[in-house]
């Protein structure tokens, strides 16, 4: 495949989205040039599951690739599905073709299975990762969602259970899309809902009242309050709520703790380990950003010591050219800047030619930090 930029753009041609700050979501994703959302200064690109943005010239990139278009590795085919979407990434672990997929093809995968099981709406059936945000994960919230109400084979209070999970998961997604509103309104009744089938009387009370199954139903809105935190600058609380978790997290995968058994757990072991060690990413960012805002070399040191934590967790299980490890390269590095400059620059030369090979949205944030190490001197 090869990139170019020339001067003359037209409709129908496939671009790829680089370089944004403000939506760093979108960078990587592709589309084709439409005449939609066009704008002075701007380019309609028309993405894989049916949205339009207006993105600067100087954010795309032309992709020449003759007539080869990304498949669904359910269906096998390059065209829209039946709701107009394309086969797009799916946002787990897999990579390459196995990460290609229609939306509804992944739904209608789901539709045959359980609707009770969470792993069935939340995480591939592959690698069992959990989706990231994105047009698959909206559209598997969505359907669980609508099953949760629509489902005959649930009883009342199962349902309600039901309705709870997959109403939090679809707000999640709803909010993801800037569909605020809507998102309120959902996560509102999937918190009533979770109420009534975790109170006294409820069928299954054992399982409603286990710790570990409400450990994990927390992990998520945690997380989301933590990060609110962080944008308003509270680093202090947000930290505290990610050390909390990790400490739980890590006693409920204890191999000798016979509180929590797995079997009993809405998710499985691989799942929640990898659950572990992205909320130590995120702890460890949170401490370093503290320790270099407010100028706390302490915290700064304890937040590197967390992501080299989770770096030779990725390294071990995921391999040292995988994209999430990358990521934390990236991340580690820009924190070693202000303490071992030479160790960072070794460590984001050592990983450039993979972060260019993969087109990973951190490439040019890569670039940026060895720019500027070069300016000032860091290195030699």
């Amino acid at each position: 495949m090869s990139v170019t930029q020339p001067e003359d753009w037209k409709a129908g041609d496939r671009v790829r989205i680089v370089g944004l700050v403000a939506a760093a979501q979108h960078n990587g994703k592709e589309g084709i040039i439409s005449a939609k959302a066009a704008t002075a200064g701007r380019v309609g690109v028309e993405l894989g599951d049916g949205k339009t943005l207006a993105v600067r010239r100087e954010n795309l990139e032309l992709i020449d690739d003759g007539d080869t278009r990304p498949r669904c590795y359910i269906c096998l085919e390059s065209d829209r599905d039946e709701s107009g979407c394309y086969p797009v990434s799916a946002g787990c672990g897999c990579r390459g073709e196995a990460a290609q997929v229609h939306p509804a093809c992944r739904v209608k995968d789901s539709e045959y299975r359980e609707v009770r099981d969470p792993n069935h709406w939340q995480c591939c059936l592959t690698c069992k990762q959990a989706y990231t945000p994105g047009p698959v994960a909206f559209a598997l919230g969505k359907r669980w969602w609508e099953l949760a109400h629509e489902s005959p084979s649930l009883s009342d209070m199962d349902r309600m259970f039901i309705k709870g999970l997959a109403g939090h998961y679809y707000a999640t997604a709803l909010a993801d899309e800037g569909r605020q509103d809507e998102s309120e309104a959902i996560r509102a009744e999937a918190i009533e809902c979770a109420s009534v089938a975790n109170g006294p009387g409820g069928v299954d009370d054992d399982i409603f009242y286990d710790p570990a199954i409400q450990l994990v139903k927390s992990i998520d809105p945690r997380t989301e309050h933590a990060k609110t935190l962080e944008e308003a600058e509270r680093f202090e609380e947000a930290a505290a709520i990610y050390r909390r978790l990790v400490d739980e997290l890590s006693a409920l995968l204890a191999p000798d703790d016979a509180v929590f058994p797995m079997s009993m757990l809405p998710v499985d072991h691989a799942l929640l380990t990898t659950k572990l060690h992205d909320v130590k990413q995120a702890y460890g960012n949170a401490l370093s950003i503290w320790g270099l805002q407010k100028k706390l070399p302490q915290k700064l040191v304890q937040g590197i010591q967390v992501q080299r934590e989770v770096l030779e967790y990725q390294t071990r299980v995921l391999g040292p050219d995988h994209p999430d490890t990358l990521g934390t390269k990236v991340s580690l590095a820009q924190c070693l800047v202000n303490t071992t400059g030479s160790e960072a620059y070794t460590m984001m030369m050592g990983c450039m030619d993979k972060l260019k090979e993969l087109r990973h949205p951190d490439l040019r944030f890569a670039q940026q930090i060895v720019r500027n190490m070069q300016s000032q001197r860091r290195v030699g």
